[in-house]
């Protein structure tokens, strides 16, 4: 849990700062957080309704894996910005 946490999802706004356009970086980070609260707010029913069928500590894992294989999905099929500049004057 604390990888995942700390480790991994510490650069997602990071990235998404990179992939955003630049009239939009303030804004993107903040709302996609946003977002992502409001779909997390069903989590615990539907960890309930898991759990009634299996235990408490397996409906708590397939949550956790499904978030993980959506996340390796999304960010595997994104585009990259490498050697990207955040420079407004920058260097042709």
């Amino acid at each position: 849990m604390q990888f995942c946490v700390q480790g991994a999802w510490g650069v997602i706004p990071a990235h998404m700062n990179e992939l955003s356009p630049g009239h939009l970086r303030g804004f993107l980070a903040g709302f996609a957080y946003q977002i992502g609260m409001l779909c997390a707010g069903i989590v615990p029913y539907v960890e309930t309704l898991i759990g009634e069928h299996y235990t408490y500590s397996q409906s708590m894992g397939f949550l956790a894996a499904t978030a993980l294989g959506a996340g390796m999905i999304v960010i595997g099929l994104g585009p990259e910005a490498h050697g990207i500049t955040f420079r407004k004057n920058a260097a042709a």
